[in-house]
């Protein structure tokens, strides 16, 4: 049996910067969920909604993410994830600019 002592792995640049990278990428994984409720708090204060206005908000924002998690799995196994992620960027592109557009929050 090999001593497994004298085969010890010395820790590279490389093996740094990938582990910050994987530290990056959970915490972006984790701010998509955290981030919806902060900004669910702010618009119900700037658009002065009352209780089950936000509660209604918070809803949607969770449900469109479920559908959308759903929906953009199935898509990219039959289709190319290239393809999906592009069309992704366009739909977000498009909705960012609609819901600027958007005065109050009943229209």
């Amino acid at each position: 049996m090999p001593n497994v002592s004298s085969k010890r792995h010395h820790w590279t640049r490389h093996d740094y910067i990938l582990t910050v990278v994987a530290c990056l990428v959970n915490i972006a994984d984790a701010i998509e969920v955290y981030l919806p409720g902060v900004v669910n708090r702010v618009i119900s204060c700037e658009l002065h909604l009352n209780s089950l206005q936000e509660s209604w908000l918070g809803i949607i924002i969770y449900l469109t993410i479920a559908v959308s998690n759903l929906a953009a799995g199935k898509l990219s196994n039959r289709f190319e994830r290239r393809v999906i992620i592009i069309a992704s960027l366009y739909a977000s592109v498009i909705c960012n600019i609609l819901s600027a557009l958007v005065h109050n929050y009943t229209t």
